[in-house]
């Protein structure tokens, strides 16, 4: 079994479009939960209209995203379990091409994204490389597949993070497991909406990932380094340079 966990707050116009997504899916033997974090926006509402068809959903105060993934994931019943927020959705066979990828060595099967502006509109491709864990998150959050005991065996994801949990999480079995840990699949499974939380507050997800690389055995300077490269590929690609490069050349930049 493969359990699909949402967290959301206040995602009144994105979260049913989340929800179908998950309904849609071609693999079946998969739990849907849902971890909502005391919204007042209507977002209560339809979690209810799609009560029967959500396996386990809870509307209660948390002490964050962290908290709540981990809510979510105590709650599951699967050997594996995926975080999709509550403004991504996934194609149809999301699910089914990630179990594919597993194998008895492999903890976190992962997959490509499209990511979004907020009108849904395709930006450019994010391509999971778990090569490049020890330099940044490089990995597509929502379509990690991860093996339920691996996280219980790191302690689930650290509350004191803010944005940068799922790298420190991954880069923790990176470091222990090495890469044939992780299984990357090149194809385009989910879609990423920009404007959450670390993309709002990049400067502090940026600084978490430069201390998760400093806490696993990255040298201070080159860690820094890497912070500074981080920062300086994020502001190009809020500007218009991105687009602009990528309709003349075709090639595809990723922050």
């Amino acid at each position: 079994m493969v359990s699909v966990i949402t967290i959301v707050r206040n995602g009144i116009g994105t979260i049913e479009r989340t929800i179908a997504s998950v309904l849609a899916q071609t693999y079946t033997n998969l739990e849907y939960i849902v971890i909502d974090g005391e919204s007042s926006d209507g977002t209560i509402q339809i979690l209810k209209r799609y009560d029967k068809l959500i396996d386990y959903w809870v509307s209660e105060a948390d002490s964050g995203i962290s908290d709540a993934f981990n809510k979510g994931i105590e709650a599951s019943r699967g050997v594996y379990h995926v975080l999709l927020n509550a403004d991504d959705w996934y194609k149809p066979n999301a699910i089914a091409t990630l179990v594919g990828a597993l194998r008895d060595d492999v903890l976190v099967a992962c997959a490509s994204a499209y990511v979004v502006d907020s009108a849904g509109s395709v930006m450019r491709r994010f391509d999971s490389i778990p090569l490049d864990l020890p330099k940044k998150m490089s990995l597509v959050h929502n379509t990690c597949l991860v093996k339920t005991s691996v996280w219980k065996e790191f302690g689930g994801y650290n509350p004191r993070k803010m944005a940068a949990m799922d790298h420190e999480l991954m880069l923790k079995i990176f470091t222990k497991y090495g890469s044939r840990s992780f299984n990357s699949v090149n194809n385009h499974i989910s879609y990423y909406s920009l404007g959450g939380l670390s993309d709002n507050n990049y400067l502090k997800g940026f600084g978490e990932v430069r201390d998760n690389l400093i806490a696993n055995g990255v040298a201070r300077p080159i860690a820094y380094f890497r912070f500074l490269v981080l920062i300086a590929k994020h502001s190009v690609a809020r500007t218009g340079f991105y687009r602009w490069v990528r309709s003349r050349c075709m090639c595809d930049f990723r922050p």
